[in-house]
């Protein structure tokens, strides 16, 4: 049984960057603990901001993205460079661009 509607108003601008900012710490905290630095854009920021979210979802597929367009190319990169200990985020002509 449903009693009332409930409506949510979109998250502003400044709500999405601290939701980027909390994603990316989490991140960061993660590859700390493998033994990595990890270096990031403030480009990085906008690109996840605007990729991130959707109206009709929210923040939602930011966690996704995240995991998507980050973690597993680090993932991908740290396996064809095992020397690398510090590794570099920023924004590329064809989305993040990962490198040491």
């Amino acid at each position: 049984r449903i009693d009332e509607i409930l409506t949510f108003n979109d998250l502003s601008a400044a709500v999405i960057q601290k939701i980027v900012d909390i994603q990316l710490a989490l991140a960061v905290r993660l590859l700390a603990e493998g033994g990595f630095t990890v270096e990031i854009d403030p480009s990085v920021h906008g690109y996840l901001s605007k990729k991130g979210y959707l109206p009709e979802y929210g923040a939602r597929p930011l966690k996704r993205l995240v995991k998507q367009e980050i973690l597993a190319p680090i993932s991908k990169y740290v396996l064809a460079n095992p020397e690398a200990t510090v590794i570099k985020i920023r924004e590329g002509k064809a989305g993040l661009e990962i490198s040491s």
